[in-house]
């Protein structure tokens, strides 16, 4: 029951400071990055009944190497066209290690969840907060209103063309485009959404 605890515990702590900085800034500082590594390493050799024997700290550690590397392998192509930041790949790789190959496929999964939900809810949200915006103004004739109208549309168009031109042509690009935009995703929020899911209902 400790040991669950602890572990829980601080895998909301690494996701609050990382939220908060993501919030204002952006991104996740390496600084943090690497307290959170230590603490998780920590963990991963000091806790369990076998911690003390040499077998079982390399049980352990393999566990949670293995854990770590799941994010990093599964996710590496989004970080390489720009689609996820190094800092919210690093971050879920620090909370693989903490919690072990099992618990770090539920975390990973529970986080591209919550992501791809709140992704469809902003695209929606934005497409209707436009549309109100050009038809509360006056100065919009309404041919500018059909092309509010369409923002969910041309997202779902430029992603269309971005997977087109990489199957066809093998052209990689960055996904994102320049500077912070409505549509963009603070990952870090929903990898705090889903450490309190395992927390309170799965571990």
């Amino acid at each position: 029951m400790c040991e669950w605890a602890v572990k829980n515990s601080l895998a909301v702590f690494f996701c609050l400071r990382a939220v908060y900085t993501d919030l204002q800034s952006h991104k996740v500082e390496n600084s943090w990055i690497l307290c959170c590594l230590t603490l998780a390493l920590g963990y991963r050799l000091c806790s369990g009944s076998s911690a003390g024997t040499a077998g079982g700290m390399v049980d352990r550690l393999a566990d949670g190497l293995a854990g770590g590397f799941l994010p990093l392998v599964v996710l590496f192509p989004f970080f390489c066209i720009c689609a996820l930041g190094a800092g919210d790949l690093k971050l879920l790789a620090v909370l693989g290690l903490l919690y072990g190959i099992r618990d770090s496929g539920r975390c990973l999964a529970l986080t591209l969840g919550f992501a791809a939900v709140a992704a469809l809810g902003k695209l929606l949200w934005i497409s209707v907060a436009e549309v109100r915006e050009k038809r509360q103004s006056a100065f919009k004739n309404a041919r500018e209103i059909r092309s509010g109208e369409s923002v969910g549309r041309e997202r779902l168009e430029y992603m269309w063309n971005y997977l087109r031109r990489a199957a066809c042509g093998g052209e990689f690009r960055s996904y994102r485009r320049a500077g912070f935009h409505r549509e963009n995703l603070h990952m870090t929020v929903y990898m705090l959404a889903a450490v309190c899911v395992i927390f309170l209902f799965i571990s």
